[in-house]
């Protein structure tokens, strides 16, 4: 298992696993005289991201514990929760942070608007569909593919296998005729731990709330969806575990 030393206090430690343990990845082409010419080359790995605390931190712990070429997409999911402007706005703000303090990396956006109906579809479903789009817009303009890809969640919320292989097929569709990257998540970890991991600025330019409502100033997070309900207990649980810290 690949390893690095690194003397970067945040995170797991002095001696860090790297998440991205697999052999890069491996181009295959034929030289002038019909011979097979090997290179190796950091893998591509695809970030689709949210805005939120998951995929915020996927992103920082690929920026910083891997070497992969990371591309990072956000979709703005425009329905009935009106939520899109202020996730884009975050997120551009996101971007910005963890291109300065980490490293460089692609960075796109489109636009999914389902306003007018009353079903608009599972999330996730419409970011694979973007996924695809996205993998297969880099295979044309660079000739190698998107190795993998992936997005945020916590050991709260999970992983819906049984949704999943739809938002798979998205993918595929949109990659056909050719290969569709891996998908792949990072080891799941709980909310808490996520927040624990990233940088307290960062955490608090994440937007988490799925109904934000209007004043104003702005907008403020309304309290009340699964995901405001989730943070409350989880910012009580930092709250009460910074009075308890000794010093």
């Amino acid at each position: 298992m690949d390893q690095e030393k690194t003397g970067d206090s945040q995170g797991a430690g002095e001696q860090r696993v790297l998440v991205s343990t697999e052999s890069p990845a491996i181009n295959l082409e034929r030289d002038a005289k019909g011979g097979i010419v090997v290179t190796r080359r950091p893998k591509v790995t695809l970030v689709m991201l949210s805005g939120g605390i998951d995929s915020v931190y996927t992103l920082v712990k690929l920026l910083r514990e891997t070497r992969d070429e990371i591309l990072v997409h956000h979709v703005d999911l425009i329905n009935q929760e009106d939520r899109f402007r202020i996730e884009g706005k975050r997120c551009l703000e996101i971007v910005n942070y963890c291109r300065e303090t980490y490293r460089d990396f692609s960075f796109s956006q489109s636009a999914v608007d389902h306003r007018g109906f009353r079903f608009f579809g599972y999330d996730m479903v419409t970011v694979g569909f973007e996924a695809g789009i996205v993998a297969h817009s880099y295979l044309m303009a660079k000739g190698q593919p998107v190795d993998r890809w992936t997005v945020g969640t916590c050991t709260e919320e999970g992983h819906w296998e049984e949704r999943f292989k739809h938002v798979e097929a998205c993918v595929a569709a949109n990659c056909f005729p050719e290969a569709p990257p891996s998908f792949f998540l990072l080891p799941m970890v709980t909310k808490r731990e996520e927040m624990d991991y990233l940088p307290e600025r960062l955490v608090d330019i994440c937007w988490t709330c799925r109904t934000p409502v209007k004043t104003e100033d702005g907008v403020e997070e309304c309290g009340e969806c699964k995901t405001c309900e989730l943070m409350i207990d989880v910012r009580q649980e930092r709250a009460r575990a910074l009075v308890d810290e000794p010093g």
